[in-house]
């Protein structure tokens, strides 16, 4: 198996160009058309130094990673703060992306790489639509497995730390080590809430495939020496395959009212 995942969906690259599109449009804030987007390192282009700029980062810190963020949602549930949600498969299941939610998120991932001297392009926003994918898809593979297996567990805050240590994972195989994709991370991945804030006990490639082992709930009598070096592969390589095929419908979500950052007068 290569490690890189080829996601094969007829519809993932429309949905990722409507991500994308929704991201850029943010980026245009106070900037002559294109000067951000400019790929040269040399050029270092940093935002205006608004005083409100810190003021949207704490919030959208507190709606997205603060200790009580997400904590009145369960599987499924439409939040105002979710990046994207899973609704349960009936054939198929339903992965919905919330298009305001990623593009003022991104802003603020935006923000924080501009203050760092880099220079931002679209490959950073399609960091942006792998990151909510990948990590809203393991909720499918977990719903997958619950339609054929009573020993998996049903949804709980550990699962999240499951959802969000594959999106880990999996973007650390595509991505290219730079500096900015590391930091990219740091501020994507900064969770504090319950459940969530769980995934570094997953963070490695090896915790993960051994902790996924024993979260999905194999009978008692196969876990022991004789199965273990089965066991792992064959059910990473499951997680591998559902992710690669899923059988799930794109839909997106678009709320009415300003972006955050236009209300501060930001954008």
């Amino acid at each position: 198996m290569g490690k890189n995942l080829k996601i094969k969906h007829r519809d993932l690259n429309q949905i990722q160009k409507q991500v994308v599109s929704q991201c850029m449009r943010n980026l245009h804030f106070s900037f002559p058309d294109g000067e951000i987007l400019n790929s040269d390192k040399s050029q270092r282009i940093l935002p205006p130094s608004y005083d409100n700029w810190e003021q949207y980062c704490k919030e959208i810190e507190r709606r997205f990673f603060g200790e009580d963020a997400h904590s009145d949602c369960t599987q499924g549930q439409r939040n105002q703060d979710l990046l994207a949600w899973y609704n349960c498969m009936k054939s198929p299941g339903i992965i919905t992306f919330h298009l305001k939610n990623i593009a003022d998120f991104y802003l603020y991932i935006a923000y924080r790489l501009l203050q760092n001297g880099h220079s931002l392009d679209e490959e950073t926003a399609e960091l942006i639509a792998y990151y909510v994918f990948k990590k809203t898809l393991y909720h499918h593979y977990a719903d997958f497995n619950r339609l054929f297996s009573r020993n998996f567990p049903g949804y709980n805050e550990s699962e999240e730390a499951f959802a969000v240590a594959c999106s880990r994972l999996f973007l650390g195989f595509d991505g290219d080590g730079s500096t900015l994709f590391e930091e990219f991370c740091e501020l994507a991945y900064q969770f504090k809430q319950r459940g969530y804030k769980d995934w570094v006990d997953h963070k490695t490639e090896n915790k993960f495939k051994q902790n996924l082992k024993n979260f999905v709930g194999y009978p008692v009598q196969l876990i022991n020496d004789n199965f273990m070096n089965t066991l792992i592969p064959i059910t990473f390589e499951s997680l591998v395959s559902i992710l690669e095929n899923p059988n799930v419908k794109f839909e997106t979500y678009e709320a009415r009212g300003a972006s955050l950052g236009k209300g501060l007068g930001i954008i």
